[in-house]
């Protein structure tokens, strides 16, 4: 009796503190806060739904687990069919409630898509979320992410809810990260799909996520695949750091994923024991064609590819990218798929981490998200599926970003954003300073020893199963890390600057006793108040992949075995960092540091890289970092 109570008290004191969290703040402390009001003039339906459980069979008898929401006002007899807006998730459509938390959530909790839901139902939208073969409560096994009979599934279910009495035709897909993946993969075999709204995702799994660079990302890899495992085989999540109340509440609340009625847990748990190992396989790539163990496939089957994007133009669907300055490779990924798509493609940029889940500018009051991410795509979907721009959605320029620093949104038709009118060139100078005009005809060189410890952190852009579990990336006053890499500094700012866009470093360096050579660039803000070191952007490159051949233009790395060469003697080293928006304060010095290791988010085991370099400068080795300056 006794344990109990404790229980139930344990449980009213998580819905009250969860009930006060989702409280809709009048005034929102955070600077990510959007530049209009998102909000409809008209007044939304009610809020309620029916909850409608399927188990869905694709071509090849697969039995997929779905939940299906239909607002409580449509009646089948009166009502017209509704645009619907199709889910799905490799990362369970929902989890089941122990009691006595069901007394506040109901038997289960939708924990992809809740928002969108709450959001789109009083808005006339049917919502269909859908656990992936292979993952959550469906059949089915994984070879590998997105194989081709995955790709069949999404086609399947496609047809299966036009054929829906609550669908009218109208369909629109998306979600966040690995979701919205699967969003553009079924926007691209099938022009049934009209809209894609997709937050996050890294496009190019090679190079935004697992290798970015040439490097292998441990960063991401070592903990995503302890979550896809628990989530697979449907057991508490295990060798992940969390914070201690994650663990105990999440094991407090739920019991594993909620099982759908027709299919036995049983057997989802003997077909997923069959799934692939992607931590695996990724410790064994290190190049693009590196064939995936027992597939046949490499990394480019796994990716949001240009051949995929060119499918999408091609079915016609509009496209939606969300992404942020620290989370992985997405704002990049999202600006080359723009540049590929064209057309009605839209992508906001903002000061986020993977998801949205924080606001990690380091000049915001709070890190809480103030953007409502939820209301901006039902305005995406309003247009594209119903033909209603009530919000001036339709009236709005194709690229919003934020610039940190001046805390502001602001609008682009092109990127670089046309107001990028100039590049700002710091020249890598004696006692370790950044001049605006190139060195004398000396050569200088200055000689770095490698500490392999040094690292951005733990909770960095890479590491996204740490955002997931709401670390802020907030990469602390870097004055202490930059201790142990090389760092050129320039003179105190006259007047502020704001850059936006692609920084691009190009150093000359010599690896001593080494046939292999990884570079990692931080562009910093130095504040002469107090010395904070603040991280602006970084860039990393495994230096041994050489430029394609085929690109006689520019440089152009295609990361594949064939375009590997050993380095030797001073090389020329030409990276490019992580797109940004930032405002350079008067007064603040532009700093470049610069590693050859990264140990908490880059593996370099295996690699023959040197403890000792020589970067050169002056004369013919112009070592620089050039800023593009609005």
């Amino acid at each position: 009796m006794t344990s109990t109570i404790a229980i139930a008290t344990i449980a009213l004191g998580v819905g009250i503190a969860i009930a006060w969290w989702n409280l809709t703040p009048t005034s929102c402390p955070s600077s990510d806060k959007a530049w209009r009001s998102f909000a409809s003039s008209r007044t939304p339906n009610d809020s309620s739904y029916t909850f409608h459980p399927h188990a869905i069979v694709t071509s090849d008898g697969t039995a997929l687990a779905a939940d299906v929401y239909v607002p409580a006002w449509w009646n089948p007899a009166r009502s017209t069919p509704l645009p619907t807006i199709i889910h799905f998730t490799r990362y369970n459509r929902a989890f089941k409630v122990r009691w006595p938390f069901t007394l506040f959530f109901g038997n289960q909790v939708n924990t992809r898509s809740r928002r969108l839901v709450a959001t789109l139902i009083p808005h006339g939208y049917v919502v269909v979320t859908i656990d992936v073969r292979g993952t959550g409560a469906s059949r089915g096994t994984r070879p590998v992410d997105f194989s081709p009979r995955e790709i069949a599934d999404y086609r399947d279910v496609v047809e299966w809810t036009l054929a829906q009495p609550w669908c009218d035709g109208n369909v629109g897909t998306g979600g966040i990260s690995y979701d919205g993946m699967v969003g553009l993969h079924l926007a691209a075999a099938t022009d049934r799909v009209k809209a894609v709204a997709t937050e996050f995702s890294p496009l190019d799994i090679y190079d935004d996520v697992a290798l970015p660079g040439g490097v292998p990302c441990i960063g991401f890899a070592r903990d995503y695949r302890h979550v896809t495992i628990s989530l697979e085989t449907n057991v508490p999540l295990e060798g992940v750091r969390m914070i201690p109340w994650w663990t105990h509440l999440t094991r407090l609340l739920f019991d594993g994923v909620m099982p759908m009625n027709g299919i036995a847990m049983d057997d989802v748990r003997r077909d997923h024991m069959k799934n692939w190992n992607s931590s695996a396989v990724f410790n064994e790539v290190r190049y693009r064609d590196d064939v995936i163990a027992d597939t046949g496939l490499t990394s480019d089957a796994l990716a949001v590819n240009d051949s995929v994007l060119e499918r999408v133009r091609s079915n016609g669907a509009a496209v939606y990218f969300y992404a942020g300055y620290f989370d992985t490779a997405s704002v990049r990924g999202s600006l080359r798929a723009f540049d590929l798509l064209g057309g009605k493609t839209r992508v906001t940029i903002g000061p986020w981490t993977h998801g949205g889940r924080k606001n990690s500018s380091p000049f915001s009051a709070d890190s809480r998200v103030c953007y409502d991410f939820a209301q901006d795509e039902r305005r995406f979907f309003d247009y594209h599926l119903k033909g209603k721009d009530e919000s001036g959605f339709g009236s709005e320029k194709p690229i919003q970003y934020f610039t940190m620093g001046e805390e502001k949104w602001k609008s682009t038709d092109r990127w670089p954003p046309s107001v990028v009118t100039a590049t700002k060139t710091y020249y890598l100078a004696d006692h370790h300073l950044l001049h605006t005009e190139s060195s004398s005809d000396d050569v200088a060189i200055d000689v770095y020893d490698v500490d392999v410890r040094s690292s951005s952190g733990y909770v960095s852009r890479w590491n996204l199963v740490q955002h997931v579990f709401l670390e802020s990336v907030t990469y602390p006053d870097r004055a202490q890390q930059d201790k142990a890499l090389l760092v050129y500094t320039s003179r105190p700012l006259s007047s502020s600057i704001v850059i936006t866009g692609v920084v691009r470093v190009r150093v000359f360096i010599e690896a001593v006793d080494a046939t292999d050579l990884v570079v990692f660039g931080y562009l910093e803000d130095v504040d002469p108040h107090n010395g904070t070191v603040r991280y602006v952007s970084e860039g990393r490159l495994r230096v041994s992949h050489r430029c394609d051949d085929s690109s006689a233009s520019a440089c152009r790395r295609s990361f594949k075995r064939a375009d590997w060469r050993p380095v030797s003697g001073v090389e020329a080293v030409e990276f490019e960092m992580e797109p940004v928006s930032y405002r350079f304060g008067v007064g603040h010095a532009v700093q470049l540091a610069l590693s050859g290791a990264d140990d908490d988010n880059f593996e370099l085991s295996g690699f023959d890289v040197p403890r000792r370099w020589k970067l050169y400068r002056g004369g013919a080795y112009d070592s620089r970092i050039a800023l593009p300056v609005e």
